[in-house]
């Protein structure tokens, strides 16, 4: 693979990866460090990238688990960093930014107690925007698994979001999964 060809492969990637890691690690420095990581892999395999079907897939399984491999690893479970959300827009009234501030903290609460597939499952999908055949190349299951996954995913963060709506007080910290 050439190496204009490569940086704008990996280029395309890089936030995705960084996000990816961010999510599962949910720690900055190390999010950073598996992007750095996952540069290095794939420019040390980047022959290989070339028999690859689907580049962006292998670069985002790669991430993953290199993610999961310093979560294993550091046994660190730390707050998301709100830098992988969107900051507010200067339109916005601080009532506004307050509240999808609270409803974002209430989102990774409900997201922690879903079971790790379905929450990378929907990450990918909700937050990155992937299709299910991406998905299902990244974590190595079916499209039909990713379905199935993503339908319970969301019907579970369904349910406790109206649970939250209904009684003004987030159960997502007292339920498990």
């Amino acid at each position: 693979m050439q190496t204009q060809t490569y940086e704008r492969l990996y280029n395309s990637y890089h936030d995705r990866v960084y996000r990816l890691a961010l999510r599962i690690t949910q720690d900055t420095a190390i999010a950073e460090d598996v992007a750095q990581e996952v540069h290095i892999k794939c420019w040390k395999n980047r022959s290989k990238l070339e028999e690859v079907a689907s580049p962006g897939a292998w670069i985002m399984r790669v991430a993953r688990n290199l993610a999961i491999d310093k979560i294993r690893s550091r046994h660190q479970n730390t707050e998301l960093d709100k830098v992988a959300y969107s900051a507010p827009s200067r339109d916005q009234t601080p009532d506004r930014a307050a509240e999808i501030g609270n409803m974002m903290q209430i989102l990774r609460s409900l997201l922690e107690t879903l079971p790790l597939k379905q929450r990378e499952i929907f990450q990918l999908r909700e937050m990155e925007g992937m299709k299910y055949q991406e998905i299902g190349e990244i974590l190595n299951v079916s499209v039909d698994e990713v379905k199935v996954s993503l339908f319970r995913a969301r019907k579970k963060i369904r349910e406790k979001i109206i649970k939250v709506d209904r009684y003004g007080i987030s159960t997502a910290n007292r339920e498990t999964a």
